[in-house]
């Protein structure tokens, strides 16, 4: 058999063979560990659910718990909602659909005020951070075997962010004249998590999960 004829074989989605590989989850359960790794924008524990909703239609949810940690930060805690809508493509390998993703989040961190050109002292205060993002999604997901329910995903997310962060803890005139504590000012990550004010900016984020379904068609 020639390698075209086996290429077709394997791409028409009503083959028996085809349906093997690329099969749409129908109820899988997933878990981000590059989640555990994010310092900056705060390290945190993300789980997934992804559901059969329609045809080549699936729902996926994703929920994050930020994990207390030290470094760069004092504190982060808080939490992160993602709700998708995707459909798959015949092969039900690739799929592309929506997004809308929720965060709220507080950082907790040392500020150095001065009082004149010489002396300062330092206060505790909170960053108070709501992120709301509308997005596109591209992703693909895939089992490790004809047989196995254990599954690996990817995903790309293009859109804009809405950010909304407030100090508390602070006066006026403390917020506008201090500094955060251990901050280098060539950090570009770090003081972006730390800035307060309203902004707008593109968002561009890639997740990769483990998951496990538990059934397919």
């Amino acid at each position: 058999m020639c390698a075209s004829s086996v290429g077709a074989q394997f791409t028409q989605p009503d083959d028996p063979a085809a349906r093997s590989i690329f099969r749409q989850p129908q109820l899988g359960f997933a878990f981000a560990p590059m989640a555990l790794t994010e310092s900056n924008s705060g390290r945190g524990v993300r789980l997934s659910a992804e559901y059969h909703l329609l045809h080549e239609w699936n729902g996926i949810t994703e929920v994050t718990g930020y994990l207390p940690h030290g470094t760069p930060f004092t504190k982060v805690s808080g939490f992160r909602l993602r709700q998708d809508v995707v459909r798959y493509n015949s092969q039900r390998e690739f799929y592309a659909g929506v997004s809308m993703m929720f965060k709220a989040q507080k950082i907790d961190h040392i500020a150095i005020v001065p009082i004149d050109d010489s002396t300062t002292y330092r206060k505790p205060y909170a960053l108070i951070k709501r992120v709301l993002s509308p997005s596109f999604v591209i992703g693909s997901t895939g089992y490790f075997g004809e047989d196995s329910n254990w599954f690996i995903g990817g995903a790309i997310y293009l859109g804009v962010r809405y950010r909304n962060a407030r100090i508390d803890g602070l006066t006026p005139t403390e917020a506008s004249t201090m500094w955060p504590f251990d901050n280098e000012s060539t950090d570009f990550v770090r003081n972006w998590a730390l800035k307060d004010g309203v902004n707008w900016y593109p968002e561009l984020n890639l997740t990769l999960k483990i998951g496990y379904d538990l059934r397919w068609d």
